[in-house]
C-alpha cells in the first residue's frame, strides 16, 4: 500500500514442467516485476527487494558445478527453460532499477536474492519427487551430478531472509 518504504516482492509463477503458457509467465514474472518497480518509484518506496531463483545461474553448456560462487562469480550459463528465463529477465530489471530517481528525488535501492530449491507444505513438486522415490525402492532420483551440493529451504526460512 501507499506510504511504505519497502517492498518485498515473491509473486511468480513457478513451473519446472513447462507446463504454463510463455506469455502468462513472463506477463506474471517479468511484467508484473517491471509494474512493481514503476509503482515503487512513483510512491517513493526505497527499497525494492526481488525474490529470485538458483536458476537463473545455469546450468551452463559444458555442466561444470560453481564452486563456492559469490553474486560476483562469472559463469557461462544457457538457460533452457521459460521459468529461469522470466526469472533471470525479471532480476535483471530489478537490478538496473537500482539507484533510479524517485518521484521525491530519492533514490530507489533494489537487490535480489537466489534462494535454492525451495520445499514446504503441499509443495507438489516435492511430493511428486518423493512418489518417485518411493515407486523406486525408496531411492531419491538426483537430477544432478553426484558431486554436486544442493542445499534445499524450507520456504517459512525465506520468508525470514529479507527480514534480517
Amino acid at each position: 500500500g501507499r506510504g511504505n518504504s519497502i517492498v518485498f516482492h515473491t509473486a511468480s509463477i513457478i513451473d519446472v514442467n513447462e507446463s504454463v503458457e510463455y506469455t502468462e509467465m513472463y506477463g506474471v514474472n517479468v511484467k508484473g516485476t517491471q509494474v512493481l518497480l514503476e509503482a515503487c518509484i512513483q510512491e517513493n518506496v526505497v527499497s525494492f527487494i526481488y525474490t529470485s531463483t538458483i536458476e537463473v545461474m545455469g546450468p551452463n553448456p559444458r555442466g561444470e558445478p560453481i564452486i563456492n560462487g559469490s553474486e560476483d562469480t562469472i559463469y557461462d550459463c544457457a538457460l533452457k527453460f521459460s521459468y529461469s528465463k522470466t526469472k533471470k529477465e525479471a532480476e535483471q530489471r530489478t537490478l538496473l532499477a537500482h539507484g533510479e530517481v524517485l518521484q521525491n528525488g530519492g533514490r530507489l535501492a533494489t537487490c535480489a536474492l537466489r534462494p535454492m530449491y525451495i520445499f514446504g507444505e503441499g509443495c507438489r513438486f516435492l511430493l511428486g519427487h518423493m512418489g518417485d522415490g518411493i515407486r523406486n525402492k525408496n531411492v531419491l532420483f538426483r537430477m544432478s551430478v553426484p558431486e554436486a551440493l544442493v542445499n534445499p529451504v524450507y520456504v517459512g526460512n525465506v520468508n525470514r531472509i529479507p527480514a534480517a
